[in-house]
C-alpha cells in the first residue's frame, strides 16, 4: 500500500513538474516559434508605422498645443505633447503591470502553501493506511 501512495505521488510531482510541453512560449501567448516570430514583426511594423503617424501629425502642426493636467496648464509644442502623453500612458501602464504581477505572486504563494498541506496530509494518510494495513495482516 506504501508503495502505491508513493507511485501516485512521485506521478503528481512529475506531472507538476511538467505541466507544460517543451518548446512553448506561453507568455507570448503562442505554441509555434513560427507565430512568435510573425508576432514579433507585427509588433515592428505596428510601431514603426504608430511612429511614423506621429511625425506626419507633428510636421502638419507646427504650432503650440495648450495642455492641462490635472494642476498644471501649459503650452507646447504638439510633438512634445505626443511624448509626454506616451510616456504618461507608458508609466500608467507600468504601474497596473506592477500591481498585477504583485497579486499573481500573492496568489502563487498561497497556492504553494496549500500544496505543501496537502502534499504533507497526503504523506500523513499513506503512512497511518500502511500502518493499519500492517495491523490488520
Amino acid at each position: 500500500m506504501f508503495r502505491a501512495a508513493q507511485r501516485v505521488f512521485q506521478q503528481t510531482q512529475d506531472e507538476r513538474i511538467n505541466v507544460f510541453p517543451p518548446n512553448t512560449d506561453l507568455w507570448r501567448g503562442a505554441s509555434h516559434p513560427r507565430i512568435v516570430a510573425d508576432m514579433r514583426v507585427l509588433f515592428s511594423i505596428s510601431f514603426i508605422v504608430a511612429a511614423f503617424l506621429a511625425l506626419l501629425v507633428t510636421a502638419l502642426n507646427p504650432g503650440p498645443v495648450a495642455l492641462e493636467l490635472a494642476v498644471v496648464q501649459f503650452s507646447a509644442p504638439l510633438g512634445f505633447a505626443l511624448v509626454l502623453v506616451f510616456v504618461l500612458g507608458l508609466l500608467a501602464g507600468m504601474l497596473w503591470r506592477v500591481r498585477w504581477v504583485a497579486e499573481l505572486l500573492g496568489e502563487r504563494g498561497r497556492l504553494r502553501r496549500a500544496l505543501r498541506l496537502a502534499e504533507s496530509r497526503a504523506r500523513e494518510n499513506a503512512v497511518v493506511s500502511e500502518e493499519r494495513s500492517e495491523q490488520s495482516a
